[in-house]
């Protein structure tokens, strides 16, 4: 230990070691020789600590939400920063319960997850804490979706979900390697979890999928939300210009073919029409199963419904694989890329006809939860102003027991502030946006 400001003699130190706090004094006694004579001497040192090295935790990577399959491993991971050493604990809000966050015992490290979860599971709320010596900090609320799995499960070809953060990827959630590449389109959310906005004109989704040939069994299934009723296919492969060669599926737009707006299938010389408009601004699933020889043969279903024909066009089914790999949002008539107008979320394509009671399954998964949907089925409306009321009524601090979505600016009360982001949610067009 050097000591300064000594300038002859020899000091020796009798030092212990003490955890202080910052800022205190310690007096270290010692034994000065000079000259043979001992002479007691204490001397004073300020412990200081150096604030630059400790921060709080800080989160690098945030959770996100999840939508698997009934069964697939689901899994959750933050990465954090800040001085070591740093705790982890995962936290759980059951479905319908938001806000009611409770510690998940095992769950202590940055990464957690479910090894089978259930349709049960599904509109569960994971976040993680996590906390050291200066401070804490909360992950964002990852939402776990479960879908029902279609069986057997290889007859699910195709899956494109939509549900990637950024970038220019349609991932494959089939596990059979055919992810899509954007052109064109803007990422916003969906029914379930993220979907894509598609312009009718210059945007769609390529893939390398060729797509099912022949007459073979088939079902498409997706979810889209649109005012205009377009030719525009929403899904297409195959070829246009061989008999029977192609396979779209779209919105009908003309009045002589059938109901407006109505879910749509082309066969290339023939096609076929629903009954219900669709293009109403809400989201809709349709789904066009086929197992025959015709494209008379396709029903056609709308949010798990079945959909009856307003006209067909009978034509023989033939489709050319690969001539058109699967394209989302647009297809191509005469040689022209014609598109989609309207949002597209969860693309399946199965090479089998799914059982009415599959696709009512598909149709019907948990509300996506969204601000301002306070009671959580789906949208913004009357019932959650009364819930908003409610919650402002209440004490605002600590914040009213289970309002914690009506907090949308997240300041621990339930305040004017908060009523202007509703507002915003509960008198947009269509009720909804900007928060759907």
């Amino acid at each position: 230990l050097k000591v300064a400001g000594f300038t002859d003699g020899t000091r020796n130190f009798d030092i212990r070691v003490r955890d202080v706090a910052a800022g205190t004094q310690v007096v270290l006694p010692g034994n000065a020789a000079n000259g043979g004579g001992a002479i007691t001497a204490h001397y004073v040192v300020i412990v200081t600590q150096n604030a630059s090295a400790t921060t709080a935790p800080t989160l690098a990577i945030d959770a996100m939400s999840r939508a698997v399959e009934v069964g697939q491993q689901a899994g959750f991971d933050i990465a954090a920063s800040g001085t070591a050493p740093l705790s982890y604990v995962w936290q759980i809000a059951p479905p319908g319960s938001p806000g009611q966050w409770s510690d998940i015992p095992g769950a202590t490290s940055p990464s957690y997850s479910i090894a089978s979860p259930q349709l049960a599971d599904s509109g569960t709320a994971f976040r993680c804490v996590v906390t050291n010596a200066f401070g804490n900090v909360t992950s964002a609320q990852a939402i776990l979706t479960v879908v029902p799995r279609l069986d057997p499960a290889y007859s699910l070809v195709g899956y494109w979900p939509f549900d990637e953060p950024g970038g220019m990827t349609a991932f494959d959630a089939s596990w059979n390697g055919r992810d899509g590449t954007l052109h064109g389109t803007t990422r916003r959310p969906g029914r379930v979890l993220g979907a894509l906005d598609f312009n009718g004109t210059g945007d769609y989704v390529s893939s390398s999928h060729p797509g099912i040939g022949g007459a073979a069994p088939r079902t498409v299934s997706l979810w889209v939300r649109t005012t205009a009723a377009s030719a525009g296919p929403a899904v297409a492969w195959g070829s246009d210009d061989a008999p029977g060669g192609k396979w779209y599926v779209s919105l009908n737009a003309d009045p002589q073919q059938g109901a407006v707006g109505a879910v749509r299938t082309d066969v290339g010389g023939g096609h076929i029409v629903g009954t219900t408009d669709v293009a109403d601004g809400r989201w809709h699933h349709l789904a066009s199963v086929f197992a025959g020889a015709n494209v008379a043969d396709v029903r056609h279903y709308v949010d798990g419904v079945l959909d009856p024909a307003s006209h067909v066009a009978p034509s023989a089914v033939n489709t050319v694989q690969g001539a058109q790999t699967v394209t989302i949002g647009a297809g191509l008539v005469g040689g022209t890329r014609i598109g989609f107008a309207g949002a597209i979320d969860e693309i399946r394509l199965d090479d089998r006809a799914l059982t009415e009671a599959l696709i009512a399954a598909l149709a019907h998964p948990p509300p996506r939860i969204v601000p301002a949907d306070l009671d959580r089925d789906g949208d913004v409306d009357q019932e959650d102003f009364g819930e908003f009321q409610a919650c402002m009524s209440g004490s605002s601090k600590p914040r009213p027991a289970g309002c914690e979505a009506a907090d949308q600016d997240n300041d621990m009360d339930v305040d004017e502030w908060d009523f202007q982001s509703f507002q915003a949610c509960f008198g947009g067009p269509q009720e909804e946006p900007p928060c759907w």
